[in-house]
C-alpha cells in the first residue's frame, strides 16, 4: 500500500497547462518534434535505416469530398501497436522511450503542435503490416483534450482502429508511421506557413528543418515537399504510391541535407579549433556563392548539440565579432560543438550546462581568438582591404594628435593592486582613493572605481617608486575607422540599417557606414556647391567628407573611451555611449563638420573665398 497520493490535475486545468505550454513553443517547432520522433523511430529498427517524409496527406486530399491540404510526418520506423498508442498519446509526459538519452523529454511533439491543431491529429501507424489509427483532439464542450472513441465491430469502445493498407504510404512495408495535423479546423491547410515563421511559402519547412538539423544520421533519408500548391489542380493521384506525381518541377520533394551539408557545399575552407571544453567547428564560405531560399547560406554563429543547431545568429546579430571575425562575418561560420557537459534545455531553444547554469559565451570567444585560424585571419585580412579609409587614417590621426592635450586623459588609473608605484602628477582623475605611507607597510583597500573595464587612454611614460599604486592605461585613444558599404559588398543588408557607424571596442575599431543618408545628404550638398571646379572634384569632396565625419567618430569614441570605469559610469551607461544610436546622433552635429569640410576642400580645390562667393 503506498503512503503517498500522488497530485492530480483536474481536466480543466490540464487544459489550460496543456495550452500554457503550447504557447511557450515556436509556431514551427512542432517540424523539429515530429521528425526527431521518426529518427528516433528509424534508430530503433534493426536496419537503422529509413526514409522521413513531411509532405502532404495526399490520400486525404484524393479520397474525401472536401479535398483537404493537411500536412503529414510520415516514416518507416519501428511503428506503434494500438496499445502503444493509446497509453503514450493520452498521457502528457508519455513521449520518449526509457532508453533516451535525456531524464527529461522536453515539451514534445503533442505539446508543441495540440494547441495549434484543436481539430485534431490523426496517428496511423503499422506493424507486422497491420495498421491502426488513434485520433487525438480538443473537444469544446467538454473543454478538454483527448483521444476520440471508436466503435468496433463487436460493439466496444476503444481509443484506436484498425485501418485499411489501402492507403498505407509505399515507404511503409510491414512496419512505420505517419502522423497529420488537421489545424484549427478540418478545412484549414496546414502545409501553409504559419505568421512570423521564417522562409518563404514555397520553403519553410525545408528552410527550418535544413537549418535545425546539423548532419542528417547516417542511413536516413529526409524528403520535403516544396512549393506544394504550384499546378495542384494538374496533379495526378498515384495509387500504387498514395502519393501524386509531381505536376511541377517547383511542386517535388526535395532532399534535406542539414545545415553542415549546406556549408560544406559552398566552403571554401573549413576546420575545427579545440576549445577547453568545445569544438569550434568553421567554415570560410564562397563569396561568390549563389544564394537559394530553401538553405541558410550566410555567415552565421551558433551551437551544435546532438546533430542540432541552436541560437543561430547571422547579419547584424551575428556573435562572429566577439569571436574576432569584424570584416568576413558575412562568408564565415562559427558552429560551436560543447562536450558532455552541456545539454538541450527543455524546450529545445538552447543549450545550458548539466547544473542549469547558461552557455560561457565569454571563455569561448577569448579562448578561440587566443587559437585563431591563421585561414580565417589571412581571410579578414583580404575583406578588411577592401574596405575604404585607410588613406585618411593617418590625416585623421595627426589632426588629432594636436589635440591630445585637450582630451585631458590621465596616464595611469589609480588601482589599489597595481603593480606600478607612480607619482600623483601622473594619475587620472576622478577616480579611486590616494595611499599615503610606506606602501609595504600599507592594508589593502578597494578603491572607489569600477575596475572592471580597464579605460582605453593614453601616454605610458614613467614608471617610478611612489605610495600610489596604479595600472598602465592603454596609450592610443583613437579608434581606426574603416567605411563599409552595400554596393563595394562590405555591409549586410541587416547591418547598421539607418545608422552612422558601429563601434568594435577589443579591436578599437569603427566601421562608418556609407550608405547612412547624414553622410550622403551633405556629400552631395557639397558636389553641388563645388563639383565642378575640376574632374577630380567629386573624388576629392567624397574623401573629405569621410575625413571630417570619420575624425569626429574618433573623438566621440576616443571621449567614451575615457569614462569606462570611472566611479559613476557603469558598464551599460558606457556602452550605450558608445552604441550605433550614440554614433548616428554625434554625427549628427553640422556645424564644426560643414566649417571644416568647406574650408578642407577650398584647400585642396584652391579655391579662394572670392572665387567661392562669385560662384
Amino acid at each position: 500500500m503506498s503512503d503517498i497520493d500522488p497530485i492530480t490535475v483536474n481536466p480543466s486545468g490540464l487544459t489550460a497547462l496543456i495550452n500554457n505550454l503550447g504557447r511557450d513553443c515556436l509556431p514551427d517547432q512542432y517540424l523539429r518534434e515530429f521528425v526527431k520522433n521518426s529518427i528516433e523511430a528509424i534508430q530503433r529498427t534493426e536496419e537503422k535505416k529509413g526514409t522521413i517524409l513531411v509532405d502532404c496527406n495526399w490520400p486525404d486530399w484524393y479520397y474525401l469530398d472536401n479535398k483537404p491540404i493537411k500536412i503529414s510526418f510520415t516514416d518507416n520506423g519501428d511503428g506503434m501497436s494500438p496499445q502503444q498508442m493509446e497509453k503514450l498519446l493520452n498521457q502528457l509526459s508519455a513521449s520518449g522511450s526509457k532508453a533516451s538519452k535525456h531524464k527529461h523529454y522536453g515539451v514534445g511533439a503533442k505539446i508543441s503542435a495540440i494547441s495549434r491543431n484543436p481539430a485534431g491529429i490523426k496517428y496511423e501507424s503499422w506493424q507486422n503490416g497491420k495498421g491502426f489509427m488513434v485520433y487525438i483532439y480538443f473537444d469544446v464542450k467538454k473543454d478538454v483534450y483527448g483521444l476520440m472513441r471508436f466503435t468496433d465491430e463487436n460493439g466496444k469502445l476503444n481509443a484506436y482502429k484498425e485501418i485499411t493498407n489501402d492507403i498505407k504510404p509505399s515507404i511503409i512495408k510491414d512496419h512505420g508511421t505517419r502522423v497529420t495535423l488537421m489545424g484549427e479546423k478540418t478545412s484549414e491547410d496546414t502545409m501553409q506557413r504559419p505568421e512570423s515563421v521564417k522562409g518563404t511559402k514555397d520553403f519553410w519547412q525545408f528552410y527550418y528543418l535544413n537549418q535545425r538539423f546539423f548532419e542528417i544520421p547516417k542511413g536516413i533519408e529526409i524528403k520535403v515537399r516544396c512549393a506544394y500548391y504550384y499546378d495542384l489542380d494538374k496533379a495526378i493521384f498515384n495509387g500504387k504510391k498514395n502519393s501524386i506525381n509531381d505536376p511541377a518541377k517547383s511542386n517535388c520533394l526535395r532532399v534535406l541535407f542539414g545545415q553542415k551539408g549546406t556549408l560544406v557545399r559552398h566552403k571554401k575552407k573549413s576546420g575545427i579549433t579545440e576549445l577547453s571544453d568545445a569544438k569550434m567547428h568553421w567554415w570560410i564560405l564562397n563569396p561568390d556563392r549563389k544564394s537559394n531560399s530553401r538553405e541558410f547560406i550566410v555567415g552565421q554563429t551558433g551551437v551544435v548539440k546532438e546533430d542540432e543547431l541552436f541560437e543561430i545568429t547571422s547579419g547584424s546579430s551575428n556573435r562572429a565579432s566577439h569571436f574576432g571575425v569584424i570584416f568576413s562575418y558575412r562568408d564565415v561560420a562559427l558552429l560551436i560543438e560543447p562536450n558532455d557537459n552541456y545539454e538541450q534545455d527543455t524546450t529545445r531553444r538552447t543549450i545550458v550546462k548539466r547544473d542549469g547554469s547558461p552557455m560561457p559565451w565569454e571563455r569561448w570567444q577569448d579562448e578561440f581568438k587566443e587559437n585563431f585560424p591563421e585561414e580565417i585571419k589571412k581571410f579578414e585580412d583580404e575583406v578588411a582591404k577592401k574596405l575604404g579609409g585607410d588613406d585618411y587614417a593617418e590625416k585623421i590621426k595627426e589632426r588629432l594628435n594636436k589635440l591630445l592635450k585637450y582630451f585631458k586623459l590621465g596616464k595611469y588609473k589609480r588601482n589599489t593592486s597595481g603593480d606600478l608605484y607612480i607619482s600623483e602628477d601622473e594619475v587620472e582623475a576622478l577616480t579611486g582613493n590616494i595611499r599615503t605611507g610606506d606602501p609595504k607597510n600599507q592594508e589593502r583597500k578597494t578603491a572607489g572605481g569600477n575596475y572592471a573595464g580597464k579605460i582605453r587612454e593614453m601616454l605610458s611614460i614613467y614608471e617610478k617608486e611612489s605610495n600610489t599604486r596604479g595600472v598602465r592605461v592603454q596609450a592610443d585613444p583613437f579608434p581606426k575607422v574603416l567605411w563599409c558599404s552595400l554596393s563595394e559588398k562590405t555591409r549586410d543588408e541587416g547591418e547598421m540599417i539607418d545608422r552612422a557607424a558601429k563601434y568594435f571596442p577589443e579591436e578599437n575599431l569603427v566601421k562608418a557606414n556609407r550608405d547612412f543618408s547624414g553622410y550622403e545628404d551633405v556629400k552631395k550638398e557639397f558636389i553641388t556647391e563645388f563639383g565642378k571646379t575640376n574632374e577630380n572634384a567629386p573624388k576629392i569632396i567624397t574623401q573629405v567628407v569621410e575625413e571630417i565625419f570619420g575624425q569626429q567618430l574618433c573623438e566621440v569614441v576616443a571621449g567614451a573611451n575615457q569614462l569606462k570605469g570611472r566611479t559613476h559610469w557603469t558598464n551599460e551607461a558606457w556602452e550605450k555611449a558608445i552604441s550605433e544610436e550614440a554614433l548616428t546622433t554625434a554625427v549628427g552635429v553640422r556645424s564644426n563638420i560643414v566649417i571644416n569640410s568647406i574650408r578642407e576642400i577650398k584647400n585642396r580645390l584652391r579655391i579662394t573665398s572670392k572665387e567661392r562667393d562669385v560662384a
